[in-house]
């Protein structure tokens, strides 16, 4: 699998595979007529770069033990929050949904830069549900463990994952209810999350 590979992918496949021995599973789905890719570029474990991409910090929290519980605490309080970026110190916080037990919500702040994260499609917040229910992975989905929100995406379409980042510069600046993309629940229906005043995608 590797000899075949390596022309092509290099040390991208190298790298996703050895996240397998760690534990993770993959994040994208194994049935040849999925409609959509559920994570994308935004995880190593969905669709592998060269020089490979992070893997996103739900993965790194849940399957590498590589962030600590506190270090993705739950946000309960309206506020100002500040993201760095994926690969320093408290970059997620977890959202919990009022519409569901089982699905909850975790942004991230992932910035096009340096060696490994530069083949991003782009910088800025990313907001991914997570459902805690449906088993380790997206091989079987959907429904899916993880999922990225992206412009014009649903539960059967793509939409556009490649501009899933929201920032000042990418115009993109909330997400609720009523936006494009709304952060619906991994059945379609509303999931009450609302984040506004997204910054710009500079050094936090």
């Amino acid at each position: 699998q590797v000899q075949n590979h390596l022309t092509g992918s290099s040390v991208g496949v190298l790298a996703h595979e050895f996240f397998h021995t760690l534990g993770a599973p993959d994040l994208y789905h194994y049935a040849d007529n999925s409609t959509y890719s559920p994570a994308y570029q935004w995880d190593i474990m969905d669709a592998n770069s060269n020089p490979p991409q992070h893997m996103s910090a739900f993965m790194k929290w849940k399957y590498a033990g590589w962030i600590s519980e506190p270090e993705i605490p739950i946000i309960t309080t309206q506020q100002l929050y500040t993201l760095n970026p994926s690969g320093t110190h408290k970059n997620a916080y977890r959202i919990l949904s009022p519409y569901s037990t089982t699905e909850y919500f975790l942004v991230e702040y992932r910035r096009k830069t340096g060696t490994f994260e530069n083949s991003l499609p782009g910088s800025g917040l990313l907001v991914w549900r997570i459902k805690t229910d449906c088993g380790n992975g997206n091989a079987d989905g959907p429904p899916d463990e993880v999922y990225v929100y992206r412009p014009n995406g649903s539960v059967t379409a793509e939409g556009s994952p490649s501009l899933a980042h929201f920032s000042l510069e990418s115009g993109r600046t909330f997400i609720d209810d009523t936006s494009n993309p709304s952060p619906f629940l991994s059945d379609g229906t509303p999931g009450g999350l609302a984040i506004n005043s997204i910054g710009s995608a500079g050094t936090t």
